[in-house]
């Protein structure tokens, strides 16, 4: 687990930036602070838990046009060939 393997405290290295709703803004200040912990390593912890129990999931689709021709002209909702 990524929490347990890292000490709590500030960023060792970087100067990461990660915008968020001020309603979770707020949540996190409030844990920091009822803890004594800063808002980087509270910050972190939370980030760290969602990415250890979050996956990418990739999937193909197809995707069928259907084109109606005859002869060479095709014939669609844009002509008005009739």
């Amino acid at each position: 687990m990524r929490i347990a393997n890292k000490k709590i405290g500030s960023q060792s290295n970087g100067y990461g930036r990660i915008g968020c709703d001020m309603a979770l803004y707020d949540e996190i200040v409030d844990i920091a602070n009822k803890c004594g912990f800063t808002l980087t390593s509270v910050t972190n912890a939370l980030l760290g838990y969602a990415l250890e129990h979050s996956e990418i999931i990739t999937e193909e689709k197809v995707v069928e046009v259907h084109t109606f021709r005859i002869g060479a002209e095709e014939f669609n909702d844009d002509n008005d060939n009739q």
